[in-house]
C-alpha cells in the first residue's frame, strides 16, 4: 500500500514539474533575460566595450525559420531617438549590433521584433 501511494505521489509531482511553467509568469529582473514571444526568443542589451564605447545588441532564435525584422533604437533619458538600425532575417540565429560611444546618462534601449507569428517590443532603462 505504501508503494502505491509512493508511486502516485512521485507520478503526481512528475506532472506537476513538466506543467509548472506553463503557470510561470516569465518575470525576470535578470538584463540578459530573454523575453520569449510566441516562436521567436528575444534577448538584447547595452554591453560597456571600453571607456565610453558600447555595443547595443540582439540575438533572436528563430526556429521556424520565418521572415522576422529585428530593429534596436536607442534613445536617451528624454526619450530623443539616437541610434536606430535592424535587419530582416529567415536565419535560425539573427544577431544584430553596433557600438555607440555614450556620455554619463540614462539610456532606453527598446527591441522591436516581427515575424509571420509574432510583433512585439521590450525595452530596458541603462544608467551609463
Amino acid at each position: 500500500m505504501r508503494k502505491r501511494v509512493l508511486c502516485i505521489v512521485l507520478a503526481l509531482m512528475l506532472c506537476l514539474m513538466g506543467t509548472a511553467s506553463a503557470f510561470a509568469d516569465g518575470s525576470d529582473s535578470s538584463d540578459d533575460a530573454p523575453q520569449e514571444r510566441g516562436a521567436l526568443l528575444v534577448t538584447f542589451g547595452l554591453t560597456q566595450v571600453s571607456g565610453n564605447t558600447y555595443r547595443m545588441w540582439a540575438q533572436v532564435a528563430n526556429p521556424g525559420g520565418e521572415e522576422v525584422t529585428v530593429t534596436l533604437k536607442l534613445f536617451n533619458g528624454g526619450y530623443v531617438k539616437l541610434v536606430s538600425f535592424g535587419t530582416v532575417s529567415t536565419d535560425t540565429i539573427i544577431y544584430i549590433s553596433k557600438e555607440v560611444t555614450l556620455i554619463p546618462g540614462t539610456y532606453h534601449l527598446r527591441v522591436i521584433f516581427r515575424g509571420d507569428t509574432v510583433a512585439n517590443s521590450a525595452e530596458r532603462t541603462y544608467y551609463v
